[in-house]
């Protein structure tokens, strides 16, 4: 059972522009029952069940990203996917010698607390204070994933996300807290969504037509 999911800004305003308030409320249930218990409800209002068909495949999509990402896994098709790692024969293992670590800002031993070498125990990542915080937060669940928060790991993290605005950083973040990645990764699904929704306002307005006087 999931705690939270994506509630894209286009889901609220496909029934802002089309839907009467009961009806919005009708269409709020159905979708959050199927983004946070991945249950598929039945509705009778023609408009509402056509407005939620719109936003379904979005819901269910991340659905699915969710269900991969509890394995600790990256998005379906991405660079950034863990390959599998060939087994070492057994007496590779037990020959090789311990290397000394001769960098301590790249490997982060995974027993020592990360406030403890003040990785993320009162640090400023961003200027904008919420946008710090959510950070902080994804910082955690990776530790609970088993992702090593070194500093070279948190530079690169960082460095991705200050490609984009604050609003940009925050989506992206809860993207990944959402679906327990380790990672962040562009919001290609929500763009992709929102180009295909504004395909389909003419649909919409037309079943607007047909249905206000049923």
């Amino acid at each position: 059972m999931k705690d939270s999911f994506i509630f894209y800004r286009s889901f609220y305003e496909s029934a802002k522009d089309i839907l009467s308030d009961n009806d919005r409320l009708k269409l709020y249930e159905m979708i959050f029952e199927l983004g946070l218990n991945n249950l598929e409800t039945t509705e009778q209002d023609k408009m509402v069940r056509g407005v939620f068909k719109l936003i379904e495949p979005q819901i269910k999509a991340n659905n699915r990203r969710y269900e991969n990402g509890k394995k600790g896994g990256a998005p379906t098709g991405n660079s950034n996917a863990t390959k599998t790692t060939k087994k070492q024969p057994k007496n590779n293992l037990e020959t090789t010698k311990k290397q000394p670590n001769n960098n301590v800002n790249e490997n982060v031993n995974e027993n020592v607390n990360d406030n403890e070498k003040g990785v993320i125990g009162g640090k400023t990542f961003f200027e904008n204070k919420k946008t710090n915080e959510l950070f902080i937060e994804f910082l955690q669940v990776r530790k609970k994933l088993k992702a090593v928060n070194s500093e070279r790991a948190i530079t690169m993290l960082i460095n991705k996300l200050n490609k984009y605005d604050d609003e940009t950083k925050r989506k992206m973040i809860e993207q990944s807290i959402v679906n327990s990645w380790k990672d962040v990764y562009e919001l290609k699904e929500e763009k992709k969504y929102k180009s295909n929704f504004e395909k389909n306002r003419e649909v919409i307005a037309k079943m607007k037509e047909r249905y206000k006087n049923e």
